[in-house]
């Protein structure tokens, strides 16, 4: 699945030329959108531009920061698409944003489209995003059940000495309401409780302290949603 987007080797593997491809845009059939990358058909599908973007960038390319928390589905997808690639120079090019780091297997695949993990996006993100957009960034995470206490734990500890490690340990001590003593057995003795009360029929709503206090509505409004379900 790519989304209705194909690339010139993609395209010639199929036997389609320089010639073919000249023919087919001339004719709409194909559009281009970067550099050896086209569009193929009329109609743009939701993810084009991201899946472009990373074809664009070379093949060990993922989606990365905003554009991977937007995938992942905890964040407003950017208006530029954030790509990190582990080597090279890739040029910039109009609508992406590159980013030049190690991925070290942090990479996943979200609706076809390689993505790096979610514990590696709230670690990119860390220190360059605002620490309240941080915060609810994390949040967001938990609630979409995308990252829980223990992987928010290891994210903590894989980003020492890295940029924004600080923002990160910081916001994560807000978020799970425990200061600057977060830890791994605190999570997972949260987990374990969570998996016993599933297991006596119950559904579990995490709520932080922050969310209480300054977004009292929108916890009234998760709670009434889950009783109507």
């Amino acid at each position: 699945m790519q989304h209705g987007v194909v690339t010139v080797a993609q395209l010639a593997a199929a036997g389609v030329g320089r010639r073919g491809v000249a023919h087919r845009v001339a004719h709409g059939r194909l559009t281009r959108l970067h550099r050896g990358v086209y569009r193929v058909g009329p109609v743009e599908a939701p993810l084009t531009p991201v899946m472009a973007a990373v074809l664009a960038c070379g093949a060990r390319a993922v989606a990365s920061h905003r554009t991977a928390a937007a995938l992942h589905g905890f964040a407003q997808e950017p208006a530029c698409v954030d790509v990190t690639v582990p080597a090279g120079h890739p040029r910039d090019r109009p609508g992406i944003r590159i980013h030049r780091s190690p991925l070290d297997g942090d990479v996943t695949a979200t609706q076809g489209i390689p993505v790096t993990t979610v514990e590696r996006t709230i670690r990119d993100l860390a220190g360059r995003i605002s620490d309240r957009e941080l915060k609810r960034t994390i949040e967001e995470a938990l609630i979409q059940r995308r990252l829980d206490h223990s992987s928010l734990t290891d994210a903590v500890s894989a980003a020492r000495g890295h940029h924004g490690a600080a923002a990160l340990r910081a916001a994560a001590a807000a978020v799970s309401g425990a200061g600057d003593g977060v830890t791994r057995s605190e999570a997972e003795r949260d987990r374990r409780r969570d998996a016993d009360l599933a297991a006596a029929g119950f559904r579990v709503i995490r709520v932080t302290w922050r969310q209480l206090t300054d977004e009292p509505e929108a916890v009234v409004a998760r709670f009434a949603a889950a009783l109507a379900r």
